[in-house]
Parts: C-alpha cells; structure tokens; sequence
C-alpha cells in the first residue's frame, strides 16, 4: 500500500517526503558554498588600491613639504610683515613688494629716505575722454584725505573723483579691460 492517505495515519511514501534540511524546501535561489580556502582576490585589489592611494598621498605631502621649505625657513611666522603696494607722497614712486612691520600704520617709512612718506593708494582704472572704458593699469592715487588736505580727490590721468575702495569703472568695464575687448558701462 504505498499509496495510503495521511488521514488514514499512514505515513507518506519516502520518496515524496521533504524535511527541512533539504535544499528543495528552502525559500530563494540556492546557495552553494564556494570551495573551501581563502576568499576571492576582491580583498586583495581593496588592499593594492589603499596602499597606492597612500603611497600617492605621501608623494604629495613629501612634494607639498619640499617645495614650501624655503619660505618657511625664510620666515615661518611671517614676522617681516604684510607686503604692500605703497606710493611715496614725495616723489610719486610706486612700491609694489613694501615690506610693512606688522604693527605697522600708515604712513610707513620710506627705506631710501628715512621720511614717513609712503601712503597706501587707491587705484583708478578710468579712461580719460571714454567714460565706460577701463584700463588693465591702473593710475595710483593718494587721497587728500590721507595727505591731511581738504577737498575731493581727483585722478590726475582721467579727472574723476577717487575715493576709499575706489569704484571708478563697473566691473563689466574692469572685466573687458582685462579680457582685452571693449566694453561700456
């Protein structure tokens, strides 16, 4: 009676039994373990990789290091100073590698004379008879205001009145005149 119902008590034949070891009643696809041994080179590409980006960094740090050596043995803390673009209010001579001591206010010392003439200028970029050109020089200018005189500041090249952070020419004008193109205002 192979074929007797499980109502009637009999178990089921041997052959359509399923325990649950067994891999056809597992839910999903089947997993098979891999061979048996160290897991797949995947790991070592991850360590190759980590140790060229290291080694990459170090290269770079080493280079980053070499090539900043020199200024920091000229003067790690910087203690010679801001380097400013002055203007001697003498002579008109513009500075553009003044060393200021950091305490420092204007008006500097002047090296060559020994006199307390050197101001920080403003810039205008104003061309004169064109007035929305630029120019890529600018014309260095000492306010009154600076020297202890009364009165607006002109540009002695254009004729415009020059003032702190100095916005002689729209910065379309400033940005064609260094682009090379014309521009207006």
């Amino acid at each position: 009676m192979p074929h007797a119902s499980p109502t009637l008590g009999q178990p089921e034949p041997a052959a359509v039994h399923l325990s649950r070891t067994s891999p056809i009643s597992r839910p999903g696809p089947i997993n098979h373990p891999g061979p048996p041994g160290p897991p797949a080179t995947a790991g070592g590409r991850t360590a190759r990789r980590r140790a060229v980006a290291c080694l990459i960094s170090a290269c770079s740090l080493a280079l980053l290091a070499w090539l900043a050596a020199p200024h920091l043995r000229a003067d790690p803390f910087n203690r010679s100073g801001r380097v400013l673009t002055v203007m001697d209010s003498v002579t008109g001579v513009v500075r553009h590698d003044f060393r200021a001591p950091p305490d420092a206010s204007p008006p500097f010392v002047n090296p060559g004379t020994g006199d307390r003439t050197l101001f920080l200028p403003e810039r205008c970029h104003a061309v004169r008879g064109s007035p929305g050109l630029a120019t890529r020089t600018p014309t260095f200018v000492i306010l009154n205001e600076d020297l202890g005189r009364d009165g607006p500041t002109r540009c002695p090249d254009c004729g415009r009145a020059v003032t702190r952070h100095n916005k002689s020419v729209s910065d379309g004008a400033l940005a064609a005149a260094f682009a090379g193109a014309p521009a207006s205002e």
